[in-house]
């Protein structure tokens, strides 16, 4: 179970590494998985990555070190994007490492490249007709396989009908960015707070993310419900909503 965001448009990343970092200490909200004990009592430190989009192309960086803890996250402090992906990772499948660490990537056949992160965890089976191309040990990766199988930006429903087929889970959400697109889908059974995602908003930039953040100014947020899908055009920003 993890801490993700997507921003799109006009901003600068040090504030969102400084936010989800605050996220993943488990200071930046309460929920119900740290209620009882306080803030800092779930923490996210098995690794994170980060994919950022130059024209139409994606590059993704991994580390298996915290996100809070490294040092190494400074060198995208000044990096110039229109869209950047952000994950930090509490792993409950799969080990530390490298291929297990989102964002994960891949080349459609028809959408070209395409990252990809989970936050949730699904115990049952995850059918894929491709298992092969699956390289580490995680559900989200699994996820990410079975929804490409499908997957086709004017039916951005397939997503939600994928995670539906899926059995065991209490939350499940989705971050898929093409080049041209960004697909948000929120599900969860329970801990509504914990896997509930916002919508912020301020001219020139949309962002959406496990929580709010802390250390972006004059945004206008609000929560994603249950079950919606959000389209994001990346050109201009806006978002379809499909229930």
């Amino acid at each position: 179970m993890c801490r993700m965001l997507i921003a799109l448009g006009k901003f600068s990343v040090e504030p969102l590494l400084g936010s989800l970092s605050c996220a993943a200490q488990d200071q930046a909200s309460t929920h119900e998985l740290n209620e009882a004990k306080g803030r800092g009592t779930y923490v996210h430190k098995d690794g994170w990555g980060i994919a950022y989009l130059k024209r139409t192309h994606w590059t993704v960086k991994k580390s298996l070190l915290p996100l809070f803890a490294d040092e190494g996250k400074k060198e995208f402090y000044g990096l110039k994007t229109k869209a950047v992906l952000i994950h930090a990772r509490k792993r409950s499948k799969g080990e530390l490492n490298e291929e297990n660490t989102h964002p994960f990537f891949a080349k459609h056949r028809k959408e070209g490249e395409i990252v990809f992160a989970h936050n949730g965890t699904i115990s049952g089976n995850i059918t894929c007709s491709k298992p092969e191309k699956v390289r580490g040990s995680t559900d989200s990766e699994r996820l990410f396989e079975a929804i490409l199988e499908h997957f086709s930006p004017e039916h951005p429903e397939i997503i939600r009908e994928t995670i539906a087929r899926c059995k065991d889970w209490d939350g499940t959400n989705v971050i898929l960015a093409t080049a041209k697109k960004t697909f948000i889908s929120v599900n969860f059974k329970r801990y509504p707070h914990y896997f509930g995602m916002v919508l912020g908003k301020k001219p020139g930039l949309v962002c959406v993310s496990s929580e709010r953040l802390p250390l972006l100014k004059n945004v206008t947020w609000e929560k994603i419900k249950n079950g919606e899908i959000l389209v994001i055009d990346h050109k201009t920003l806006q978002v379809e909503r499909h229930n």
